[in-house]
């Protein structure tokens, strides 16, 4: 699988990783100018998003969510589904509604 010399790597491209975002708030006139003007907001925001995407497309396994669950589980998450459908309803959002039924 390629040992400690591929642990290694995977640890050197976390860190620059890092570095580079560590940078790029450095650039927007650091962490609280960033906090300012949302771009921190935004980054997190925008995981989220593409976390829950990839759990929703089967992308990211998350065992008892999307895979391996017990029928008790798939129950819990249908009445959390007809819930957030309701509270869209409520809105008045048709168009959410109508995302959410057909996701």
């Amino acid at each position: 699988m390629g040992g400690a010399y591929a642990i290694e790597e995977l640890t050197n491209e976390i860190e620059q990783r890092a570095v580079d975002y560590l940078d790029k708030i450095d650039a927007l006139g650091g962490t609280l100018r960033a906090i300012e003007t949302g771009y921190i907001q935004r980054e997190i925001q925008n995981a989220a998003y593409e976390y829950q995407r990839a759990v929703e497309t089967n992308d990211q396994i998350v065992v008892g969510v999307n895979r391996f669950q017990t029928e008790e589980n798939a129950k819990s998450r249908r009445c959390a589904s007809i819930l957030r459908l309701s509270k869209r309803k409520s809105r008045g959002s048709a168009r959410s509604v109508n995302s959410a039924i057909h996701r």
